[in-house]
């Protein structure tokens, strides 16, 4: 799987393939996408927090 992520948001794209049993850890507020390049399962864990607005995506689903 590769995991595709925007550290200044925009422009520049960091991409780390990631093979059985890696983990990724991305920083909230942070731009990212995930990729399959096989069949895989994937686990998001996400850390719950408040704030005052939902979280903004690009896209929903991967539909660009």
């Amino acid at each position: 799987m590769e995991v595709l992520v925007w550290p200044d948001g925009v422009a520049k794209m960091d991409t780390t393939v990631l093979t059985s049993g890696n983990t990724s850890n991305i920083p909230a507020g942070i731009f990212h996408k995930f990729h399959a390049i096989e069949d895989t399962v994937c686990l998001e864990i996400y850390e719950s927090a408040e704030i005052d607005e939902d979280i903004m995506r690009r896209t929903v689903g991967g539909n660009e």
